[in-house]
C-alpha cells in the first residue's frame, strides 16, 4: 500500500473513532474546557466542522483544477502565521453561530462528507495542486492536514475529558513525519532570544533518528541531527517530544515528571520552556 493510500485509511479510521467519542458524549460536556487554551468542547467541535468543510471543499476544486483563493479568503501567502491563527480563530465563532444548536448534527455531517470524498480518491489524486492560506498544497498534503487535525485535537478533547489521555500509538510515526512541516505556522514571541541555539531531541521508539530544533535566522527548523554540536541534548519518548512541539504538555511539568532526560547545558535547557510554547 503507498503512504497516500495508508494516510488515506488512517483518516478514516480515525473518523469513525472519532465520531463514535463525539456522539457518547453528554450533553455538559459541550462547555468542559479542552487543552486548546481558548476553546471549550464545543468551540473545538466548531472548528472540526469548520476545517473538515474547508478541507473537504478545498480538495475537490483542486480535483477540478481550481487552486484559485474562494471569494473572501487571502490570496496565498498574503498572511502571517499570527493573522492565520487569529483568522482560524474567528472562522470558528463564525462556524459556531451558524450552527447554534446543531453543532452536532453538523459535526457528523462535516465527517461523512469528507470520508465519502477520502474513500472515493485514487493515488493518481494526490498531487492535484489546492487552495491554503499558507501554501498551495497538494491532495496528499490535505490528507497529513486532515490526520493532524483528527489526532492532534482529538488528543485535545480527550485530555481534559478523561485523562490521562494518549496519542494512537498509529499516528506517532504519522506525526514525527509531518511536524517539520507545521513549524512555520507557529508564533514564538521571543525567538529572537534563542537565536543560534540548538536543541537535540533523541527519540526513544518509533525507528525515529535524533533530529536537531535550531533557531537560525528568526526561525525554527527541524531536521535530522548532524555531527553538529547541540547546546542541549533531551532524550524522551516519542509522545512527549509530540506533545512538547505541539505545546500540549508544559517543558516544566516534563521534567518534574521524569519524562525526559536532559544532558548539555541546563540553563538553556530551563530557558526552553519559557521562549518556547508550541502551536
Amino acid at each position: 500500500m503507498s503512504v497516500f493510500a495508508h494516510r488515506v485509511q488512517l483518516a478514516l479510521t480515525e473518523s469513525t473513532r472519532q465520531q463514535a467519542y463525539v456522539q457518547a458524549l453528554p450533553p455538559a460536556a459541550l462547555d468542559h474546557p479542552t487543552a486548546c487554551s481558548r476553546w471549550v468542547v464545543r468551540d473545538l467541535l466548531a472548528h472540526l466542522v469548520m476545517a473538515t468543510g474547508f478541507q473537504t471543499s478545498m480538495m475537490r476544486r483542486g480535483l477540478q483544477g481550481d487552486s484559485s483563493p474562494p471569494e473572501g479568503l487571502p490570496l496565498v501567502g498574503a498572511l502571517q502565521a499570527p493573522v492565520v491563527t487569529e483568522l482560524v480563530h474567528h472562522l470558528m465563532l463564525a462556524t459556531k453561530q451558524q450552527v447554534g444548536a446543531q453543532l452536532l448534527p453538523a459535526f457528523h455531517a462535516a465527517y461523512a462528507e469528507m470520508d465519502q470524498f477520502l474513500a472515493r480518491l485514487d493515488i493518481s489524486d494526490g498531487d492535484a495542486l489546492c487552495y491554503h492560506p499558507g501554501a498551495l498544497i497538494p491532495v496528499s498534503g490535505f490528507v497529513d492536514l486532515r490526520l493532524m487535525e483528527l489526532y492532534v485535537h482529538g488528543w485535545d478533547l480527550r485530555s481534559r475529558l478523561e485523562p490521562p489521555a494518549h496519542l494512537p500509538p498509529e499516528s506517532l510515526p504519522v506525526l514525527l513525519d509531518l511536524l517539520p512541516h507545521f513549524l512555520g505556522y507557529m508564533v514564538v514571541p521571543a525567538l529572537q532570544e534563542a537565536e543560534g541555539r540548538r536543541y537535540r531531541f533523541a527519540v526513544t521508539e518509533c525507528g525515529a533518528a535524533a533530529r536537531d530544533l535550531v533557531v537560525a535566522g528568526g526561525t525554527l527548523r527541524l531536521k535530522a541531527a548532524g555531527s553538529t554540536r547541540a547546546d542541549v541534548t533531551v532524550t524522551c519518548d516519542p509522545e512527549t517530544f509530540l506533545l512538547l512541539m505541539w505545546g500540549r504538555l508544559a517543558w516544566e511539568t516534563a521534567v518534574a515528571d521524569g519524562h525526559i532526560s536532559i544532558a548539555g547545558d541546563h540553563r538553556l535547557a530551563a530557558d526552553f520552556g519559557r521562549w518556547y510554547r508550541g502551536f
